[in-house]
């Protein structure tokens, strides 16, 4: 992970243990599908104005959503288009993506994009199933037994704090996004032996080791 990645997240590596709740919103955002005050089950014709100021509230939040500042969901899939291409080109890490089949690049980039989208707070948007109705599957599931090491998260946070930043996106609302991403490397790193690259950079090159 270069400098400048670091100096952006780094601030943010303190606060990982506490963003449980943001990783069980992205593996299972059913549970719910936001933290403002709200909802206590069934309200009677009393509540009808206490429920209308809810809905007002609700809507100037939606309002203030990353995904609603940046464009909505076309751009959510703007931007992991672009992420999958650094991905694929990137040596250190291109291994993971290029071994996949053309069925299993698209699987990936849909349930990024949802993944993306639910984190940013896309409107309706949940991380469900990819555009052919195949379930996206929770983190720990998906990256079993690729021996994804320390050293190749660092490099997709690279990745993915560049893309970010390419497509636009103020690093302050990298800086918002930094806890939830971090979290997942506890699902996503599971080899502890740093010598086991799959990278195929050559020599000179960043092989993240």
């Amino acid at each position: 992970m270069n400098s400048a990645t670091r100096a952006l997240l780094g601030a943010f590596a303190a606060s990982v243990l506490t963003a449980a709740g943001c990783l069980v919103f992205v593996d299972n955002p059913g549970a719910t599908s936001g933290s403002s005050t709200g909802s206590t089950g069934g309200s009677t014709a009393g509540d009808a104005g206490h429920d209308a100021d809810a809905a007002t509230d609700g809507d100037a939040g939606e309002a203030e959503t990353l995904c609603h500042k940046y464009g909505g969901y076309g751009t959510v899939e703007k931007v992991v288009g672009d992420l999958v291409g650094v991905l694929v080109a990137d040596c250190r890490i291109s291994t993971f993506f290029t071994s996949l089949t053309p069925a299993r690049q698209q699987h990936l980039g849909d349930c990024l994009t949802k993944q993306v989208a639910v984190l940013m707070r896309c409107h309706d948007i949940k991380y469900d199933v990819d555009n052919n109705g195949v379930d996206c599957r929770e983190m720990k599931a998906a990256h079993h037994g690729l021996a994804i090491r320390q050293s190749d998260f660092d490099a997709l946070i690279d990745d993915v704090v560049a893309t970010l930043k390419t497509d636009g996106v103020a690093d302050d609302d990298i800086k918002a996004l930094a806890p939830a991403l971090l979290f997942l490397k506890t699902d996503i790193v599971t080899n502890s032996a740093p010598e086991l690259s799959k990278g195929i950079c050559k020599d000179g090159g960043a092989d993240g080791g």
